[in-house]
Parts: structure tokens; C-alpha cells; sequence
């Protein structure tokens, strides 16, 4: 008997305020009910919402930060890293994008921390995005937003707009500020190359590039691996092609 009530109260739980609400409602008609049952729903709702938020941010430290001495460099980095990884599906790629982008957080060992994204397997990039925007709110630095931009603006490089909003909008909506992007910027970002570098520089850049993730040299490794490598490939040529049309070379 007390286990069956057990489990009743486990099914129950989620929508305690729910019921509570409607129950009490009961006593003003069917507009209470109605009222109450709503009420109810958005309590829930965001009670749900608020523990997503807690069991995604002990997840997302305790896998980043287990075994390793590595702390968080600034506020948001974790969330940071879950993102780049998102976007480009490899962790070696998006620690390369976040070392550029953050020159002064260069000696942090972001490969370890973008590997532990990688593993915790993230599915909802909205509340990854919610929490970060929560911590750069009360962050006073600006050039530190504008390296978060600079940063996405990279990984965000070649985005299907089928898949929705890219992650910046978002972001951008959230803190209420403007997002200037430019796939100048990110292409070069792409390449690890400066505006003012020669052409034989980025054309050096290029090659070391496209023979790190070529499909021919990566074959030994899994086919999941090989098509996250494969997207890296794409992002690299993409962003190739574009800074030889912006220099008009054809």
C-alpha cells in the first residue's frame, strides 16, 4: 500500500501546483477552476524550468571540472565552451576558436574543457544560452562581451537558418544589446589569421588546416568522428573562399 502511494505521489509531483491551484479554484466556479488549473500550469512550469537550470549547470561543472585543476577563467567560460562545441562539433576546433578569441585567457587548457562539453552531450543550447546570458549579465567588462560575440560570430560561421535563431540572437536578445556581424571577421577568425596578414600566410594557414581535417587523413577514426571532422572541413573552406572573394581573388 505504501509503495503504490509512493508511486502515485512520484507521477504526481510534477503537477502539485497544478492540482493545488485547481483544487482551490473549485470554490470559485468553473473561471476559478480554469484560473487555478493555469496558475498552476505556470508555477510548475517554472519550478521545472528552474531545476533544468541547477541539474544542467552541476552537470555541465562537475564533467568539466572532475579530475582536473582547471578552474573556470571568467564567469560564463563553461557555458562558453558548450557552445563552441555545439556549433562546430569539435571540441579541438572549438578550443582553438576560443584560444583566439580570448587572448588573455590563452594558457588555459580549453581542449580539456571543451572535451568535458563534448562529453556531457548537452541537448537544450536555449537554456546553455539562458545561463550564460545570466552570468554575462552581471559581468562589467566590455571587452569581455565583445569577445563573446567575436567568438560565436566565428563558430556560428556557415549557419543554416532552418535550424532557427542562430545562438548570438539570442544571446543578443537576452542582455539587450546589439550584435554587429560581419563574415569578414569571421572568416580570418576561421583561419587563425589576422586582416593584415599576407596572402601567403593565409593560404599557409589554409593548407595546415585542410590537412588536419581532410576526410582522407582522418579515416582511422569512427564515423561519428569523421563527420564532425567533415563539418570543420566545410567551415574551413568556407571561410577560405570568402576572404579570396573579399580580396577579389578569384
Amino acid at each position: 500500500m505504501k509503495s503504490n502511494l509512493a508511486k502515485l505521489a512520484a507521477v504526481l509531483l510534477p503537477y502539485r501546483f497544478r492540482i493545488i491551484c485547481t483544487l482551490a479554484g473549485l470554490l470559485g466556479g468553473i473561471g476559478g477552476i480554469v484560473l487555478g488549473f493555469l496558475s498552476g500550469f505556470f508555477i510548475d512550469l517554472l519550478i521545472l524550468r528552474t531545476n533544468d537550470e541547477k541539474k544542467l549547470q552541476t552537470l555541465f561543472e562537475q564533467s568539466a571540472l572532475k579530475n582536473s585543476l582547471i578552474e573556470e577563467p571568467f564567469e560564463g567560460a563553461l557555458q562558453i565552451c558548450s557552445l563552441s562545441v555545439y556549433l562546430t562539433g569539435n571540441p579541438s576546433f572549438a578550443a582553438k576558436q576560443i584560444r583566439g578569441a580570448f587572448p588573455l585567457f590563452a594558457h588555459i587548457d580549453w581542449e580539456t574543457l571543451c572535451r568535458a562539453a563534448f562529453s556531457a552531450s548537452i541537448p537544450n543550447i536555449d537554456l546553455v544560452t539562458e545561463c550564460l546570458a545570466s552570468k554575462l549579465s552581471k559581468c562589467s567588462d566590455t571587452g569581455l562581451l565583445s569577445n563573446v560575440f567575436g567568438l560565436l560570430e566565428a563558430v556560428e560561421f556557415g549557419w543554416d537558418d532552418r535550424n532557427g535563431n542562430k545562438p548570438s540572437a539570442y544571446l543578443s536578445e537576452l542582455l539587450q544589446v546589439s550584435c554587429k556581424k560581419t563574415n569578414r571577421a569571421s572568416a580570418y577568425r576561421i583561419l587563425g589569421v589576422n586582416e593584415t596578414d599576407a596572402l601567403s600566410v593565409i593560404k599557409s594557414a589554409h593548407r595546415r588546416l585542410v590537412s588536419q581535417y581532410h576526410p582522407d587523413t582522418l579515416k582511422s577514426l569512427s564515423p561519428e568522428q569523421q563527420s564532425i571532422a567533415l563539418d570543420a572541413f566545410h567551415r574551413i573552406q568556407k571561410a577560405y573562399e570568402v576572404i579570396l572573394e573579399l580580396r577579389n581573388i578569384s
